[in-house]
């Protein structure tokens, strides 16, 4: 049984598994951050804030980060459907 604090924030811990999931499959595709922000248009820090989880994706960041990975973007939401499962 896993139990989660009391004071977990539910959207930020949504923003925090869409980061680890970008991670996962950029380390898969030994991506660089300097691609990440040339996926987005932004500088290498902001993609780097992002992709840490330090700032949220944007769904229009989503839809062209999932575009990038050859993912669904709604798997990048879920985790299904990357690396066999919810991640």
């Amino acid at each position: 049984m896993t139990i989660f604090p009391a004071s977990t924030d539910r959207a930020a811990s949504l923003s925090q598994r869409v980061a680890t999931r970008v991670r996962m499959l950029m380390a898969a595709r030994r991506a660089t951050n300097r691609e990440l922000a040339e996926v987005l248009g932004l500088s290498e820090r902001a993609a780097q804030r992002r992709r840490q989880g330090h700032l949220e994706f944007s769904l229009s960041e989503l839809e062209l980060v999932a575009n990038w990975l050859e993912v669904d973007p709604a798997a990048l939401l879920s985790g299904r459907g990357i690396g066999g499962g919810a991640v």
